[in-house]
């Protein structure tokens, strides 16, 4: 396995330092849609892909905008504040969809165990009404919650997978303020850092 780089491991120290604030595992993703505008929402943190040092995990639902966009653009940015610690971490990378038609067995089961680790609440998500239509006054929800089995993903189900390429680090506690730029090389898999000012 490959060497994690100093960003990620700033980054599980403010993790770490931050537990105490259940919305620090928060961070919003833009996207670019297919008219090339900028499209921002707010995820959950998932943890690291296993197997890899830098690859951030996210989940969302087949159907949603951000899977529309993806498929012309891959490229993503990722925005994270730690408010504990005045931390935070722009990550520039490419995004992975693994669906339910994926055919990678090893990508299945990232997908498979992340299922897993979900609430019952927020696997029902998955089973209810398109997102993004009228609501209907008599949907209760409880076909969501009687239509989905713990033990096998939902088909819109999607573990989001993030490949960093360029990471901004900023720290608003010193003064002067701490800034550096992580750049990945992509022929070896090492990380370059520039610090610049804030």
């Amino acid at each position: 396995m490959e060497t994690s780089p100093e960003w990620i491991n700033l980054l599980a120290k403010a993790l770490k330092r931050n537990r105490k604030l259940p919305y620090a595992r928060y961070l919003q993703l833009a996207t670019v849609t297919e008219e090339g505008k900028p499209s921002c929402r707010t995820v959950v943190y998932r943890g690291i892909l296993e197997g890899s040092p830098t690859k951030l995990k996210v989940i969302t639902d087949v159907r949603s905008e951000k899977i529309k966009h993806l498929k012309k653009n891959k490229w993503v940015e990722a925005c994270w504040y730690m408010p504990e610690t005045r931390e935070q971490f722009r990550i520039q990378g490419l995004a992975q969809s693994v669906l339910a038609s994926d055919e990678d067995e090893k990508m299945q089961d990232h997908r498979f165990q992340q299922w897993k680790q979900l609430s019952d609440a927020a696997r029902s998500s998955f089973a209810d009404p398109h997102p993004g239509i009228p609501k209907d006054p008599d949907w209760t929800g409880k076909e969501a919650i009687e239509g989905v089995d713990p033990s096998v993903p939902h088909e819109n189900f999607v573990l989001l997978i993030i490949d960093p390429k360029c990471v901004d680090y900023l720290n608003l506690r010193p003064n002067p303020q701490l800034r550096a730029y992580y750049t990945l090389v992509e022929e070896n898999g090492s990380w370059n850092c520039t610090e610049v000012y804030a």
